[in-house]
């Protein structure tokens, strides 16, 4: 229900940019704010972490860093833009179809991606989600995870 005319996803900025429905100067604005947002929680989530506040936040420094990309990048980039992909592309084609039955259409389906991809990247097609979920790890693989979860996503 919340999803509509929403723009937490980079990926539905372009597509209502793409549709018209936004200017590219606002659509330019609104991916800039969110790539900053997800920097924001990258450092703010560590920072909390830090204080460890409970048990689970201390147990969490001594988890060894693991790389949720199991493939090497182009299959990486192809499985992110493939699941972004299908998922905007059933949006699209979705949207004539009563709310209630949508979203639970849009769920099976989102399952359905995630169950396919998931073992290959995390098959999240969330820019902004993506860059902030592994902030122990982010420093060095920045660039990959940048490629595979913000570009990749973009151009599907």
């Amino acid at each position: 229900l919340t999803l509509v005319g929403t723009s937490s996803n980079p990926c539905g900025v372009l597509m209502q940019m793409l549709l018209g429905g936004m200017s590219p100067e606002t659509g330019a604005i609104r991916l800039l704010a969110q790539l900053i947002g997800a920097l924001c929680s990258r450092y703010c989530i560590s920072a909390l972490w830090s204080l460890g506040l409970t048990k689970y936040h201390l147990n969490e420094r001594t988890f060894v860093c693991r790389n949720p990309i199991q493939v090497d990048l182009p299959k990486a980039v192809i499985t992110e833009a493939i699941c972004s992909f299908i998922f905007h592309s059933a949006l699209l084609h979705f949207q004539e179809i009563r709310t209630k039955l949508r979203i639970h259409l849009l769920a099976a389906l989102i399952t359905f991606l995630v169950y396919a991809g998931g073992s290959l990247t995390g098959a999240v097609f969330n820019p902004a989600l993506a860059l902030s979920l592994h902030f122990k790890c982010f420093d060095e693989a920045f660039l990959r995870f940048f490629i595979v979860y913000w570009l990749a996503p973009s151009l599907g």
